[in-house]
């Protein structure tokens, strides 16, 4: 990489909570915004708010805390005020009519560990949320696991509220075991009926139900995939980490015993890169909650090791945590412990490849771009003024479908893109609006539409995301190729690079595509 504008870092501290750095760098990178991305890149902020030893997430190149220059937690409340609907749920990209299920329990979650943090919240926004709870507490509709996790989780988080929902566990409970008996006493949904049930002081049955979740966490058995379930998302990482949140928030003393192997197995994954937005915010949380103060100050030590066998102390920040960016020139890093205790160490590093890709890229995901005229001729050069069309073919090569895919395509640097302004509801007309009701327009609450795109797609566009610089398109990548056409317009003369175009599953990280670079040159008139 660049050594100018690389970052390394080590950190090492007497509580897990410092292995939540390398999580944060990753989240803070994070280019995607869906309402579940954007709550989980808040989740650090909130977490380290109350950790100052920690400093800022943000270092400089020496390794330094660097101060944000607003408080990003005011800017991220104001965002999810924007997608909240009239019923008090949240959309995934916008607000909708319909309420995104995960995204608007996420949410709230978010906004009660806010509220318990001491953090100012828009007036309405919780209240909302409490009655968008409520209606899913009571929600009959799904009888799936995921759905009946999804019920647990509000009803969970009404409870923390002071709601009394006795006769909403009691409801979720019996579909669970009408439906779901041999399996879900293991579930993160047993997790928070449990903790719901401890809340509501009946100690006995909650220690009885806590107990098979626990043991799922404590297991000796090491999984070789972790799996995430992007339409649910869940998965063993975000299971292992909500249930060591409800142990060390709700069953303290059960936290307090558990052997090595609880920590060891929520890590195990992260370690190998098998996480993802929501896992990692779901881990910080659960290293938060389960973190104490630390144990000893001062006993920690960091060195780098070279090639020529000699080796120099890092400059680190002392305290709590122990914290310091080494060289380009290091082949290996020394952490010293001079106390009995344990201690954790996290190292990050970023940057940027000195040498840009040539090759394809093709691992569960192929991605084709072509650039033709409005006729559909293949083209590779343009006239100024000119507007061509982008061809984008997308396709899934290991399984029938992929969903969550992100594909983002940087513009030529002599292009715009032409956005295609959307339509007015078919209603929009209508002299008798006025007279509808509070309800009715609560339902006409219109549906987010496409700035972009032509005629001739046939890729299900989800959301895309526009840009100065590119345009991000994401959707579900099915065996057969699909196709997404958009247009842009030549501003400048000259003869351009086009970088590859990207994709990725947002929700494994091993799923991803890059297309060819190009050329093309824009001549005037």
């Amino acid at each position: 990489v660049f050594d100018a504008f690389a970052k390394r870092n080590i950190s090492a501290a007497y509580t897990p909570l410092v292995l939540a750095q390398g999580l944060s760098a990753y989240l803070a990178d994070f280019p995607h915004r869906c309402t579940e991305q954007l709550i989980s890149q808040g989740v650090p902020s909130l977490v380290f708010a109350a950790h100052p030893e920690y400093g800022s997430l943000a270092v400089d190149a020496n390794g330094k805390p660097v101060k944000p220059a607003s408080d990003p937690l005011q800017g991220l409340f104001a965002v999810m005020h924007s997608r909240q609907n009239n019923e008090g749920g949240f959309g995934l990209w916008t607000s909708t009519p319909q309420s995104h299920r995960f995204a608007s329990v996420y949410a709230m979650q978010f906004l009660i560990e806010a509220k318990e943090r001491g953090q100012r919240l828009p007036g309405d926004m919780l209240d909302a949320g409490e009655r968008y709870l409520m209606q899913l507490a009571a929600d009959e509709s799904d009888g799936s696991l995921d759905g009946l996790r999804e019920r647990a989780f509000a009803v969970y988080l009404l409870t923390r509220q002071g709601t009394v929902t006795t006769n909403y566990l009691a409801a979720v409970q019996k579909r669970l075991d009408d439906r779901h008996t041999k399996i879900w006493r293991d579930d993160l949904a047993a997790g928070y009926i449990a903790a719901s049930l401890k809340l509501l002081k009946q100690d006995r049955e909650a220690d009885a139900l806590i107990a098979g979740p626990q043991a799922k966490l404590t297991r000796s058995t090491i999984e070789n995939a972790y799996r995430f379930q992007p339409y649910s998302y869940y998965g063993p990482l975000v299971r292992d980490a909500g249930i060591l949140y409800l142990l060390a928030k709700h069953f303290p003393e059960r936290a307090k015993a558990l052997p090595p192997a609880a920590v060891a197995n929520l890590l195990r994954p992260v370690q190998r890169g098998w996480y993802n937005t929501l896992s990692s915010a779901q881990v910080i949380l659960a290293l938060d909650a389960y973190a104490t103060q630390a144990a000893a100050d001062g006993k920690l030590s960091l060195t780098e090791q070279h090639k020529d066998a000699t080796s120099a102390a890092i400059n680190a920040q002392v305290g709590a945590l122990v914290r310091g960016p080494f060289s380009a020139a290091a082949t290996s890093l020394k952490v010293d412990n001079g106390a009995d205790l344990h201690a954790w160490y996290a190292v990050t590093q970023a940057g940027f490849d000195r040498t840009p890709p040539t090759s394809e890229l093709k691992q569960g995901l192929e991605i084709i771009r072509e650039f033709t005229d409005t006729d559909g001729k293949p083209i590779k050069t343009a006239t100024l003024g000119q507007e061509i069309d982008v061809h984008l073919k997308i396709r899934a090569t290991q399984v029938d479908s992929i969903g969550n895919i992100a594909i983002v395509d940087l513009l030529p640097g002599g292009f715009e893109p032409v956005l295609t302004p959307p339509s007015a509801p078919e209603d929009a007309a209508n002299g008798d609006a006025a007279n509808t009701d509070a309800s009715t327009n609560n339902a006409q609450q219109p549906a987010w539409r496409a700035p972009i795109g032509v005629t001739g797609s046939n890729w299900a566009l989800e959301y895309a995301d526009v840009r100065d610089d590119r345009v991000v398109i994401y959707g579900t990548a099915q065996r057969d190729a699909h196709e997404f056409i958009y247009r842009i317009r030549a501003t400048n003369a000259g003869s351009f690079s086009v970088p590859p175009a990207y994709g990725e599953s947002m929700y494994d990280r091993t799923v991803q595509a890059r297309s060819l670079g190009a050329k093309i040159e824009v001549t005037k008139k």
